[in-house]
This record gives C-alpha cells, sequence and structure tokens, in this order.
C-alpha cells in the first residue's frame, strides 16, 4: 500500500511541475516572437493541447514503467502464494504453529494426516496437552527456551494421536515475530522418528549383545583386519595371552604365533573361504607355546571387511592323544611281552614239570639201587624248588602290580642272609660260576631292621640275572656299610647290558634279548620284582653297565635297627 500511494504523489508532483513549467515558459516564449496579444490569445487552445498531448506521452511512459514492475511484483507474488499453498499442503514434514501461550495457531495435512486431528479438532488447542505425562514438563523448560533463543534443532517429544498412541517426533523451528515483541508465533516441523528410534534402539541392544556376546564369552576371540593387526581382543583372549587391551591393540597376528609372514600365507586361504578351521601353535605372553584350534569367518566392522577369529586351547587334548598313542603303543608293547611271558612261562614251567615226571616214573620202577633212587630224588627236589620259583615269582609281580605292599621289617643279619642264599646255589651241580663274597663291616654293623623275604628275593633275582647271562664267569657279592647306610654290590664280567636296554629291563616281561618272543631261560620279571621290592623296602637300585665289560647293580639300603 506504501509503495502505490508513493508513487501517486511522484506522480502527481511531477503532473504539477510539468504544467507550471508549461505556463511560465510558453508564455514567455511566444511573446519572444510576437507581441500581438490577439494572436497569443489564438494560440492558447493549440498551445493546451499541446501540452497535454506531450504530458500524456510522459505520462505514459513513465506509468508504464512503474506498472510493469507492479505487475512483477504481484506475478511474483501470487506464485509464491501458489508455492507455499503447495509446501504447506504438500509438504512431507508436518508443520504447526504456535502462538505465545503453546496454543495451535495452524497446521498442515501432514500434520492431520500423522496424528489423525481435523485442523478444526487442533486449532485453538494447548501443544502441552498433546504431550505424553514424561514430556510436558521438558515442554515447559524448553518452550521458554526457545522463544528466547529464537530457534530450536531436533528437540525431541512424545506425542498422543488420536487413537491413543503415541509417536516420537524431532522439531526444528524458529520464532516469527511482528513489531508488537508481544504479537509472536513459532514456525515449526516435525518428523515422526518412531520407527527410526526403534531401529536405532535396536541397533542399540545388538551392539550391547554382541558386546556382552564378544566380551563376556568364555572362548577365545579376535578380530584381524586384513593386515593381520589386531582390532579386538575379549576378555577371555586377554586372560589366556597374557596381553592387556591395550597391548593387544598394538600386536599382529604374527606375534601370536611366534612365526613371520604366517599370516600373509594365511590370509590368501581365508579369503577364499567364507569359513574355515586350522590347528596353529601360539605363544602366550610368558612365552608358554600351546595347541591352538582356531575357527575363522569373515565380517563386517565398522564398515571394514575383517577376520573373526575363535580360538580354542586344545593343548591338553594334544596331550592326551599324545598319552593315547603312547599308552597303546605300550598296551601293544605288554601285549607282546605278555606273549613272550607266556611262551617263557610255559617252557619254564614244562622242564621243571618233566623233570619231576620223568625222574618220579623211573624211581618208581624196581631193580633200582639206592644211589639212583637218592639221584632221582635230588632231581625231582630241583625241579620242585625250580617250579616253586617260579610260581614265586608270579606270584610276586602280580601282587606288586594289584596291591599295596607293606614292608613287614625284622632286624636280619645281612652277612648270614648273603651267605645262605649263595649256598642254595653252590649246592647245585648246574651252576659253572665261582661266586666270591665279601663283607666290609664289622661285627657290630651287620644287623639291618628290614623285610627279610622282600631282601632275600631282590638278591637272589640279582644273583640270577648273573649267573644266566654272564655262564663260565665269576659273580662277585660285596656288602659294606657306609656311616647311614649299606651297600650290597653283585656284579658279573659277562656281556654287559646295551645302553638303550638299561632302562627296559627293570619293566615286566622285558629282558636284554635281540627279540623278546624268543624262548630262553628266565620269565622276563625278575629286574621288575627288584625294582619293586627295592622301592617298598627304601632302598635304591643303581645299575652300571656297557656291552662287553660286565654288569654291576648296587643296591643301597638304609641303615635302621630295630632297638626293641
Amino acid at each position: 500500500m506504501t509503495k502505490r500511494l508513493h508513487i501517486e504523489y511522484k506522480t502527481a508532483l511531477l503532473y504539477l511541475i510539468l504544467g507550471a513549467l508549461w505556463i511560465l515558459l510558453s508564455d514567455r516564449a511566444l511573446l519572444l516572437f510576437t507581441q500581438d496579444a490577439q494572436f497569443i490569445n489564438e494560440l492558447q487552445t493549440f498551445k493546451g493541447w499541446f501540452f497535454v498531448f506531450v504530458t500524456a506521452i510522459i505520462l505514459f511512459f513513465y506509468i508504464r514503467k512503474y506498472g510493469r514492475k507492479i505487475r512483477s511484483i504481484n506475478e511474483q507474488l501470487e506464485s509464491g502464494k501458489k508455492r507455499y499453498k503447495a509446501l504447506y499442503s504438500n509438504a512431507p514434514l508436518a508443520y504447526q504453529s504456535l502462538d505465545r501461550e503453546g496454543r495451535i495457531i495452524d497446521v498442515n495435512p501432514t500434520w492431520c494426516k500423522v496424528l489423525g486431528y481435523t485442523k478444526e479438532e487442533a486449532t485453538g488447542t494447548n501443544f502441552k496437552d498433546l504431550l505424553h505425562d514424561d514430556f510436558k514438563e521438558h515442554f515447559d523448560a524448553n518452550f521458554e527456551i526457545f522463544k528466547n533463543k529464537g530457534s530450536i534443532s531436533d528437540v525431541r517429544f512424545r506425542i498422543k494421536k488420536k487413537n491413543g498412541n503415541y509417536i516420537l517426533a524431532a522439531f526444528e523451528g524458529f520464532i516469527g515475530q511482528h513489531n508488537n515483541d508481544q504479537n509472536i508465533r513459532t514456525y515449526c516441523t516435525f518428523k515422526d522418528i518412531t520407527e527410526e528410534n526403534e531401529i536405532k534402539q535396536q541397533l542399540i541392544e545388538r551392539e550391547s549383545r554382541y558386546r556382552a556376546m564378544f566380551h563376556e564369552n568364555i572362548s577365545v576371540m579376535l578380530i584381524v583386519d586384513l593386515a593381520g593387526n589386531i582390532l579386538e581382543a575379549n576378555k577371555a583372549a586377554q586372560s589366556f595371552y597374557g596381553y592387556s587391551i591395550n597391548e593387544f591393540l598394538k600386536l599382529h597376528f604374527d606375534e601370536l604365533t611366534n612365526e613371520n609372514q604366517l599370516f600373509n600365507e594365511l590370509s590368501q586361504n581365508l579369503l577364499q573361504s567364507k569359513q574355515s578351521s586350522f590347528e596353529q601353535i601360539h605363544q602366550l605372553k610368558s612365552g608358554t607355546l600351546r595347541n591352538a584350534l582356531v575357527y575363522s569367518s569373515q565380517i563386517n566392522y565398522k564398515n571394514q571387511k575383517v577376520f573373526y577369529f575363535i580360538i580354542h586351547d586344545i593343548t591338553p587334548r594334544k596331550q592326551a592323544e599324545s598319552q593315547l598313542v603312547l599308552a597303546k603303543e605300550k598296551a601293544e608293547e605288554s601285549s607282546r611281552l605278555i606273549r613272550a611271558f607266556l611262551n617263557n612261562i610255559s617252557h619254564e614251567i614244562r622242564t621243571p614239570m618233566n623233570s619231576i615226571l620223568g625222574f618220579s616214573q623211573m624211581l618208581i620202577r624196581p631193580g633200582k639201587d639206592n644211589d639212583k633212587k637218592a639221584r632221582y630224588t635230588r632231581h625231582i627236589r630241583e625241579g620242585c624248588n625250580v617250579l616253586l620259583e617260579k610260581v614265586t615269582d608270579t606270584i610276586d609281580i602280580s601282587r606288586v602290580q594289584t596291591s599295596n605292599l607293606k614292608p613287614v621289617a625284622d632286624n636280619v643279619n645281612l652277612k648270614n642272609l648273603i651267605e645262605e642264599t649263595v649256598q642254595q646255589y653252590l649246592k647245585s651241580a648246574k651252576i659253572s660260576n665261582t661266586i666270591d663274597t665279601a663283607f666290609e663291616h664289622e661285627e657290630d654293623n651287620r644287623l639291618i631292621y628290614t623285610d627279610r623275604y622282600k631282601l632275600e628275593r631282590i638278591i637272589k633275582h640279582l644273583i640270577d640275572n648273573a649267573l644266566k647271562y654272564a655262564p663260565n664267569s665269576t659273580v662277585k657279592i660285596t656288602s659294606r656299610y657306609k656311616k647311614d647306610h649299606f651297600e650290597i654290590e653283585i656284579s658279573d664280567n659277562g656281556p654287559g647290558i646295551d645302553y638303550h636296554m638299561q632302562e627296559k629291563i627293570f619293566e615286566p616281561f622285558v629282558k636284554d634279548l635281540p627279540d623278546s618272543t624268543k624262548v630262553s631261560e628266565g620269565t622276563g620279571i625278575g629286574l621288575s620284582i627288584v625294582k619293586a621290592f627295592t622301592e617298598i623296602i627304601q632302598g635304591k637300585l643303581h645299575l652300571q653297565s656297557s656291552p662287553g665289560s660286565g654288569t654291576t647293580f648296587t643296591l643301597i639300603l638304609p641303615a635302621k635297627v630295630d632297638t626293641n
């Protein structure tokens, strides 16, 4: 309106100026040409028409110039109104306008569509009444800030729809203020972010579950980029390897395997298959090596492709497998040795049994003189003694392997025990060896508090071993006392024992022969009984031997005497 009145004033003023100038100047101009009053009077009519014609042309062009401007402005206003109406009516965002008190002044169709109210129902309603109770106090506090600040961004409210459901809306807006400071209104749009918020909440919960699943899992887990750098390590990994999370983030995967360039070769295979599993040797921070079974898969982690490793410590399983292999080998060896033992024991029993049966039949034949009968009887007795020894050995080894034997201790005269044992061998006509004994202790130091039966069996088996493997040689038995223990040394000058057999000969059914299945004298359990009985009576046994240099067994016993 101001612009239109301003133009009219300018037009009238222009016309006034032109008219005044024409009247003053035209009359003076005529007086310069003529002084005839009648001629000047006749020209007044033409002068008036000429003024009207000229001013009409000037005003035409002047008014046309401003008319074009006015039409352009009107067209722009009309176009703006159409765009505003289109934006207002078809805007994808809900629009609302509030007065200073928070009452709704205007809403667009999208607002009505989102919340379900009509424009008539919404107009005049206090916006606060549409909010969830939890957000009303929030609105009161922030509406004052909004009016003072003049704009808002991403302010969120939970709004009640007409059907009673609630949506979560994010608001953007500004304050429109007129000349009167009290006459203000808000211009705001909002977006329904209920679904977006739920999705975000689900992502947060999923991330939380992932974090819990990853970090609290009892399995060792690592996230490694394609270059082999460790990006994540859960608590189980930190506990297993001994590194802190900060130390892990500085490590390369190769540093866990202690092999350079291993990951480069590994990654090529991992990239070709989405999932795979393999075994590796991993090194802990302490330097300990562990067998690891690694499960690998490819995942997206923070917008990049990475490897996800689940690592299981299979060291106990590997150890168990090794023990099973050893146990299997030992069982097979034991089975083989038992077969050899059965072959040998059958031979060892059959020989004295044949002797007993043969000489028994010869003894009952008539016509035998007393000398023959005495010789047959001696052979029968020797066969029975041999058979008794074999049975005793079998019972001893069975008791050693199946029960916890305890020593039955008493004071034993060591010199007498050795001499009595040696005499049993010297009485046998089968002995081709010489047995020498030596006692390097005084009479006061001849008693020992130990299990007589077990000590006697130890000495007997050591003598048997020397006689069996060193025939036609000298077996030397030396007993000596040294401060707090006795030493019984039994040596021969036989072929000796190979180094690789010196540990095995104490195992049941093992003999120092190239082929243990070969039937030979002895059952292969004598030295096993020696070792077991030595441990029961708290003694120690040392072996010194080499091929071609004979064998020496040294039995060390604590010097104990029962003073009672």
